[in-house]
């Protein structure tokens, strides 16, 4: 009798846990092109991309369900050219080297508040353009590695943390602006991106990152644009001092001369002469001559 009853104990107990296995292990759908899991809380995780879209649009939900995850390697090699995140509001993670290889893709545009992933975007080639919604606060490593076309990036002043090679082997990158707020930079985060110029304050974390690893930094400064000599005012030794430079009359080695003169936003040239002239002549100019204004310079130059 105890036997017996044993056994029932035990066929019960094994039945329990078939019958909670099921019920946890997910439930695989496709539908658009997305090959997607649903878990037991209803809740969609993109696995794979099998559509012949290349201008993609993540969906919000997927039969009825709110996907929060994009899983591991779920768009890996593919050659869609865009991805849209427009009107995603359930999205909590891009999983490891989820566009790993989309060498087609050329701009990113990422929501708020989702978590990145190791190698999320590694090895895009065309990527160009990437901003980073408010919220995420960790570039993880190697998430953009290889992106060796990247030139424009926008980093909120969320960001605290980029973890090792984040951005390594990004030669195409020029400036990059980084807040007060990052705290910590991993080793080889920009490895072998020679072209790369840090912006950020003298007094952030960033700085003394630049300084330390050989990377080139610029700090802001304000100052009043057309005041070529930086004494506070816009006047005719502005204009003379301008005509000397452009005559390589007198050096201007850091180039804050042409810098602080350059009122037409391009290259220092006649015209930027005739524009201040015109100003204190009190005429009409399209240019905001006289305006405070925010540019960068090295340290070594102010």
């Amino acid at each position: 009798m105890k036997r017996t009853f044993r056994f029932s104990l035990i066929m019960i107990a094994a039945l329990f846990c078939f019958v909670t296995t099921v019920y946890a292990a997910d439930s695989y759908f496709e539908l658009d092109g997305f090959a997607f899991s649903i878990d037991s809380e209803g809740k969609a995780t993109i696995r794979q991309y099998n559509g012949d879209d290349t201008d993609v649009v993540i969906p919000d939900k997927l039969l009825n369900a709110p996907v929060v995850s994009i899983g591991d390697y779920a768009f890996y090699g593919s050659d869609i050219t865009s991805v849209s995140f427009d009107g995603v509001t359930h999205l909590e993670s891009i999983g490891v080297c989820a566009f790993y290889d989309c060498n087609a893709l050329s701009e990113v545009s990422l929501p708020a508040d989702v978590a990145l992933s190791y190698g999320s975007f590694q090895s895009c080639a065309a990527l160009e353009k990437l901003s980073v919604s408010d919220g995420i606060d960790t570039i993880p490593e190697q998430c953009f590695y290889d992106c060796s076309s990247l030139t424009d990036i926008d980093l909120p002043d969320s960001v605290t943390t980029i973890e090792i090679r984040a951005f390594g082997e990004c030669d195409s990158i020029r400036y990059l602006y980084l807040s007060d707020a990052v705290e910590q930079i991993g080793d080889y985060a920009f490895e072998n991106d020679e072209n790369l110029i840090i912006r950020c304050n003298k007094t952030a974390y960033a700085y003394q990152y630049a300084k330390d690893n050989n990377i080139k930094v610029e700090h802001p400064f304000t100052y009043i644009l057309g005041d070529a000599d930086g004494d506070g005012v816009v006047n005719i030794y502005d204009v003379t001092i301008l005509q000397r430079v452009l005559a390589y009359m007198m050096e201007d080695p850091d180039g804050l001369y042409a810098q602080r003169g350059c009122v037409t936003g391009e290259t220092l040239g006649s015209i930027d002469v005739t524009v201040i002239q015109r100003y204190l002549a009190h005429l009409e100019t399209p240019y905001p001559v006289g305006e405070t204004v925010t540019g960068y310079t090295s340290s070594e130059a102010v």
